[in-house]
């Protein structure tokens, strides 16, 4: 039996990306503390800090990983430019090819968390804007890549295996 399962990561592309290494707190690669109160991923997430293109919001994005065909969830916290805490209005979609994904676009959202089914592997893109009291202009983009792979099967007195990305 071989089962299915979603390997899946951030692209690479400039963005803050929060690491923390035993016994020390959590730095983001351009060297600075992550926004205070600001949560780090746990077992099955991953996490990435992105700047909107205006530069006048910053995000923090949890990614919970799931398998293809269930939900993923993506937690969101967040900032001014002055690393002040903010909860703005906002419009998301999930875009790939720079298409729309059919029913993943949802306006004026004020939620901190959003699910989004992965039918496919593939390039995607998490977009962000209309954020309440910004240019229009002033857009995330938070490229993600997503990929099934094969886990292979269970062997004799191994029954119960984990994906841990």
């Amino acid at each position: 039996m071989l089962l299915l399962v979603v390997a899946a990561s951030f692209l690479s592309i400039p963005v803050q990306i929060t690491f923390a290494q035993e016994d020390q707190p959590p730095f983001m690669e351009s060297g600075r503390p992550p926004i205070g109160g600001w949560t780090l991923p746990g077992p099955g997430q991953k996490s990435i800090e992105v700047a909107s293109s205006e530069g006048d919001v910053i995000v923090a994005v949890t990614w919970t990983l799931a398998e293809i065909g269930q939900p993923n969830k993506f937690s969101f916290q967040f900032a001014d430019n002055g690393d002040n805490t903010i909860s703005p209005t906002y419009s998301i979609e999930l875009l790939q090819g720079n298409k729309t994904v059919p029913g993943s676009l949802r306006q004026e959202q004020t939620s901190l968390v959003q699910e989004y089914i992965f039918s496919a592997s593939g390039i995607y893109t998490l977009r962000i804007y209309g954020i309440q009291d910004r240019p229009a202009s002033d857009v995330i983009n938070i490229p993600l890549e997503v990929t099934a792979q094969q886990q292979p099967p269970s062997t004799p007195g191994n029954t119960t295996r984990s994906y841990q990305p």
